[in-house]
């Protein structure tokens, strides 16, 4: 009877973790500047690590108390799971990522945080193991029992996105480690472990009944906007797709690069913000105010060559210039915005202020993803509407580690396939200093017209300034006398500096709006005139284009040009332009020495003699490296398969989890001979190598298919390399066990050492050398693995 507890019992732990695990990564987004799945799935896997250490190191007394222990490491978990909110807010007092580099004391707040977040990992890593190390026999049906808890735990987490916050569901989510808890307790033992779990109980209702909201970073445009003189959120909702606050105020006004000569106020405005980031505004008035403002601002450019008759807009948010479409005669607007949540607002209570846009008859509505529209999607249109790039500031640092599908080659290259003969190409980018987003999008434009066997760029490319930003007008055809006539005397009128094409303006001509940086316009010229290679080469930052391979459009930073950067700029200032990427290093630091101190270290008191060490150090390794380098590949890539990061973390961890689980169950029947594990290597091998040149554009090209279509598809992709991945690590644990029994403590720590590195430095690879590097380099670790097969004869 116990045993069949045992089996729910587990598998409600499992899910709570992984569902756990999931709601962090949405906490971040919100409160920080990335999902940072990279970081929580290594202080996970740290967690077990150290758990698995733990017993290693005290078998004995563990086993000896495991009636006592169990429940209260199930209960523990969950007090651990209820009170990270109290802790990451009172204790921590709000670690700030952009803070880290110019105050020592935020590097300590890290360490907080990866140890708060360490917890209840580790406890539900402890309960798990030693309930693997008494009930051995059962081993098959207690793993089942764990992955197909954690494939559910990942629905469960999207599910439950709906309808609460993720910093309720962190605390919430502890419910259901307290409820194993008493299903693996047994009555007849000492009171004090029923009255333990009973005050864990009352504790974990506390942290939950505080419903403590968590400290947003003070950089982000929530928290500004937050700070204006009479500011409130009028509405909040949450889904997977972010945490939604719509925020007004008297004092707040949309007036994104209005001309210094114009005389129109800006409009008063209500703000939507995701994740605490700018998501669009809603401006107020009557239309012919706002037509009036919209005249005066760079996003009337292509109004002024003719009337785009079918437009397209793409991430099109709030769409505040869709209704100046309308008033110019635009005939049909189709907006593309996958952001269903915000697009119900917007729809519902919202759409009062919101002038019923998205219900006017002209206005077409795709809630999907902008890739896969622009995939699937086989009208054309005059003028297609990029959003706008970068932030005001240029503040673009903390985006650095963020996949941007929508500003790679690949994208520029299928948003041009869906313009008619003399259609429009519109991208709106913020001005930064040093320049290095107008210059991105520049090469990748540049690098489209050239796909295109366009010789003579400059005649297809119109680019206008204003004192903070800028729009590219990219035309399919030349651009004749009279449209460039058109765009002289709209930027005359209007005080905006023409750049591109040369023949506007003379390049001696004062302009209207001085830029800090004043070559800008030199590097303009190099790109697009002189050799863009030896220009991409020679210049400070990388403003080569993105690629689906490496879609970091954000990440400017060459390590071949640190010291000169720093030199320049100093580096805090350095640190600043490029802070995720930094951060992510400081992550790797930190985990790696947890890592060693937690894991290896311990490990270093259990004597361990006879044959198999070199085996057991490569072998394992091999697969704690190779396995962790397919899950973070696999996770950013089908960000751009389903759309957001949660759906895909909670789709790959899942589903990676119960297909390994099945082939780990499966290789219980198999004899751990050097030719059935030579025979697992060498399938696993050919086929991440398969995946690692066409996972990318099989991706793509499915990318409009159905929710259902996709997951179909996603479990197909998945299933054939995660059941034989599943298998090499217990085969490898059943060889060692028959040879040298006191290597399995030592496999298990080398394997999670190497993984809980391994979601790092897969990442650091990824942005220098794209997810095929990454996929290539799990290869390699399989094949130290199968190495280390081939070369142990024992």
């Amino acid at each position: 009877m116990l045993k069949n507890r045992l089996y729910i019992a587990i598998g409600i732990l499992s899910a709570s973790i992984i569902a756990f695990q999931l709601a962090l990564m949405q906490n971040l987004s919100v409160v920080q500047w990335n999902h940072f799945a990279y970081m929580i799935i290594s202080v996970a896997l740290l967690g077990f690590g150290a758990s698995g250490t733990l017993l290693s190191l005290f078998r004995r007394q563990i086993v000896k108390h495991y009636a006592a222990l169990l429940p209260i490491l199930f209960s523990m978990c969950a007090v651990a799971m209820a009170s990270v909110m109290f802790l990451t807010r009172s204790i921590i007092s709000g670690f700030d990522m952009y803070m880290v580099f110019s105050d020592t004391h935020e590097v300590g707040q890290l360490v907080q945080v990866y140890f708060v977040y360490f917890l209840p990992f580790f406890f539900g890593g402890a309960a798990i193991g030693l309930v693997y190390t008494i009930h051995s026999s059962a081993i098959g049906g207690l793993y089942f029992a764990d992955l197909l808890g954690a494939a559910t735990g990942g629905a469960l987490l999207t599910a439950l996105l709906w309808i609460l916050s993720p910093w309720q569901l962190t605390s919430l989510l502890s419910i259901l480690p307290l409820a194993g808890a008493f299903l693996v307790l047994d009555y007849k033992q000492n009171k004090s472990t029923i009255i333990f779990l009973l005050f864990c109980v009352l504790l974990s209702g506390y942290f939950i009944s505080r419903k403590d909201i968590p400290i947003i970073s003070e950089y982000k445009s929530l928290s500004k906007t937050l700070t204006m003189q009479g500011a409130k959120v009028i509405l909040e909702k949450s889904s997977p797709y972010g945490h939604l606050h719509v925020v007004s105020s008297p004092a707040l006004r949309f007036a994104p690069g209005m001309s210094l000569s114009g005389n129109q106020s800006p409009p008063k405005a209500v703000v939507l913000f995701n994740n605490g980031n700018w998501f669009g505004a809603i401006p107020l008035g009557n239309g012919k105010i706002k037509n009036d403002f919209y005249d005066y601002t760079l996003y009337a450019l292509p109004y002024a060559i003719g009337t785009p008759w079918k437009m397209l807009m793409l991430d099109a948010g709030t769409a505040p210039f869709a209704s100046y479409g309308l008033a110019k005669g635009v005939s049909s607007i189709t907006l593309v915005e996958e952001n269903v949540m915000a697009v119900s607002v917007l729809k519902g209570k919202l759409a009062g202020i919101h002038d019923s846009l998205f219900f006017h008859p002209l206005v077409h509505l795709k809630e999907v993803n902008p890739r896969s529209f622009l995939l699937s999607d086989t009208a054309t249109y005059n003028l297609i509407v990029f959003p706008d790039v970068g932030c005001f500031g240029g503040a673009t640092g903390v985006m650095a580690a963020s996949e941007q599908y929508l500003l790679t080659l690949e994208a520029f290259r299928d948003a041009w396939s869906r313009l008619n003969n003399n259609g429009l190409l519109m991208v709106p980018v913020w001005l930064d200093y040093p320049t290095r987003a107008p210059l991105k999008v520049l090469s990748t434009i540049s690098e489209t017209l050239s796909h295109q066997n366009i010789s003579n760029p400059e005649a297809h490319i119109v680019l206008v300034r204003s004192w903070c930003n800028a729009v590219f007008l990219v035309k399919k055809s030349p651009y004749i006398q009279a449209e460039i006539d058109s765009v002289r005397q709209f930027c005359l009128s209007r005080s905006f500096d023409p750049m591109l094409p040369p023949d506007v303006f003379p390049k001696e001509s004062i302009p209207f709006n001085i830029l800090q940086d004043e070559s800008f316009d030199a590097f303009t010229d190099s790109i697009l005139y002189g050799d863009a290679q030896d220009f991409y080469a020679w210049y400070f930052f990388d403003v080569s284009p993105a690629n689906d391979n490496q879609p970091y459009f954000y990440r400017f930073f060459k390590p071949s040009h640190f010291s000169q950067l720093v030199e320049q700029y100093g580096f805090r200032s350095l640190a600043y332009m490029e802070t995720s990427y930094f951060f992510i290093f400081i992550t790797f630091v930190q985990i790696l020495a947890a890592a060693l101190i937690l894991i290896v270290l311990p490990l270093l008191f259990l004597k361990v003699k006879g044959p198999g060490i070199g085996f057991t150090l490569i072998y394992f390794s091999g697969l704690g490296i190779g396995f962790m380098f397919v899950e973070i590949v696999l996770i950013q890539q089908f960000i751009l398969f389903l759309g957001q990061p949660i759906y895909a973390a909670a789709a790959v961890i899942s589903l990676l989890l119960l297909f390994s689980g099945t082939g780990s169950f499966f290789s219980g029947r198999l004899h751990a001979n050097k030719s059935t594990m030579l025979n697992v290597l060498i399938i696993i091998i050919p086929f991440i190598l398969l995946y690692a040149f066409i996972l990318g554009n099989v991706l793509g090209r499915i990318v409009f298919f159905s929710t259902v279509e996709k997951i179909a598809l996603g479990v197909l992709l998945i299933s054939p390399l995660a059941f034989f991945m599943g298998m090499a690590f217990p085969l490898g644990i059943k060889r060692i066990s028959h040879r040298n029994e006191s290597l399995v403590p030592w496999a298990w720590g080398i394997n999670g050492c190497a993984s809980v590195i391994s979601t790092v430095s897969a990442t650091i690879v990824a942005l220098h050398g794209g997810f095929q590097t990454v996929m290539m380099i799990a290869a390699g670790a399989y094949l130290a693995s199968l190495f280390a097969v081939l070369i142990w004869k024992k």
